[in-house]
């Protein structure tokens, strides 16, 4: 099954609306669950408001502009309406016959597409293709997107519909390349045989950590994650190891929350695709967060849930500890776990 898009979702947002402009929060939400029936309640929340974001980058939505009108109770603040740039895009005329167009060789199968938006898309890389594309600099694909199409981030929108089906378009043939986000890192001085390296996901417990591995030595590097940015980012973990006396393993810690442990199981499944193993639970760091949360005032609300690939990834007795703030509906900072523990308390739980 193709993976549904933000594209994906803006056109079945248009299909809704039938030329209205706006669309309420319940119907918007509904589209939604049709296209990623299975993803658990913290990772369907936190897709949704990412999607939304994107589409508004792209200029294809407006979102209200009150603090009053978004839904504040989890991850992802929702707005009580999107408004549609575009209302009435399904209802325009096909650009051209499809089926008597004369499309270029790689571009046949658009004979066979009568969706007047991906024809548009179509025939915008038919004429690149024209005018000598085949034989382009290979170029980010963010420089390729506004080319075409004016919209930095529309081709990285549409890498997985079906338009990018085996066959079809690809990064290949459009002359360029995804380039994952700079990954900021500090090695440690060099001593001793190879070491791991450790992923944190919010930068203040970044700059504790590096400050303290300067002396202490245990990590080859430590690596700042930049929260989810690290789902598509992880793949620049390459050339930070290449540099590095490694041992080959990566350790993760972060806050403890539902949205923040899908964090390493994206970024290990994209490290993969790298040929690089992917990122482990730092136990000793998350249970001391665990230690700290007892004696800090952290507000509760709405039972937690954890993703069942989670508790697979934090291993049985990790997760049992984690579920218990869950069920009192109390996520836990990172920042819980920073320079004091590292130099006052001293250090054992942080090293492997």
């Amino acid at each position: 099954m193709i993976p549904a898009t933000a594209e994906d979702f803006f056109h079945q947002l248009l299909k809704v609306a039938g030329g209205r402009k706006r669309i309420v929060a319940l119907d918007y939400r509904r589209v939604f669950a049709e296209m990623c029936p299975i993803l658990p309640p913290p990772e369907a929340r936190a897709k949704l408001a990412g999607w939304l974001s994107l589409l508004v980058e792209t200029n294809d939505i407006v979102l209200p502009k009150g603090r009053g009108l978004y839904d504040r109770s989890g991850s992802g603040d929702l707005p009580a309406w999107v408004e549609l740039v575009r209302p009435g895009e399904l209802t325009e005329p096909l650009p051209v016959d499809p089926e008597t167009y004369a499309w270029a060789p790689e571009l046949r199968f658009a004979c066979t597409i009568h969706d007047a938006r991906q024809l548009q898309v179509l025939l915008r890389v038919q004429q690149f293709l024209a005018d000598g594309g085949r034989q382009r600099p290979v170029i980010p694909v963010k420089e390729r997107s506004v080319e075409l199409f004016g919209k930095e981030k529309r081709l990285e929108m549409m890498r997985n519909s079906t338009l990018f089906l085996p066959g079809r378009l690809s990064f290949e043939l459009l002359r360029c390349f995804p380039v994952p986000p700079p990954i900021v890192w500090e090695s440690s001085p060099p001593d001793g045989g190879p070491k791991p390296v450790i992923v944190l996901e919010n930068h203040s417990t970044y700059h504790s950590f590096s400050r303290w591995n300067r002396d202490s030595r245990v990590f080859a590097a430590v690596v700042y994650g930049s929260g989810d940015a690290l789902k598509t980012s992880a793949p620049g973990l390459a050339e930070v190891v290449r540099s590095l006396s490694w041992d080959g393993r990566f350790f993760y810690f972060g806050d403890i929350d539902p949205e923040g442990f899908l964090i390493p199981l994206a970024a290990s499944a994209a490290l993969s695709t790298v040929e690089l193993s992917g990122l482990t639970v730092h136990c000793g760091c998350y249970l001391r967060l665990l230690e700290r949360a007892k004696y800090a005032s952290l507000p509760s609300g709405d039972k937690l849930s954890l993703p069942q690939a989670c508790k697979t990834w934090l291993g049985n007795d990790l997760a049992s500890k984690i579920e218990h703030w869950f069920d009192r509906g109390v996520r836990v900072p990172q920042e819980l776990v920073g320079w004091d523990q590292l130099v006052r308390d001293g250090a054992e739980f942080a090293k492997v």
